[in-house]
């Protein structure tokens, strides 16, 4: 089984599309004060789908810090 290139695919697929237009589950917009606060939560989760939670997150903020420099 290749369980750890299936998840790495399936995270590469999923988030690619996000950049720096990050929405919100409800569509709401997300301001960096947001994502600061849920990205000190998901350092802490252990499961898949917060993990890929995680990556949405951590991928957006690197992404909004890159673009304020």
């Amino acid at each position: 089984m290749h369980a750890s290139q299936t998840k790495s695919s399936y995270v590469s697929r999923r988030f690619r599309p996000f950049n720096c237009t990050y929405k919100a589950h409800h569509n709401e917009e997300v301001t960096i004060e947001m994502l600061q606060v849920e990205f000190e939560k998901f350092k802490q989760l252990e499961t898949t789908t917060e993990q890929l939670e995680f990556v949405k997150y951590r991928k957006t903020l690197s992404c909004w810090s890159s673009s304020k420099l």
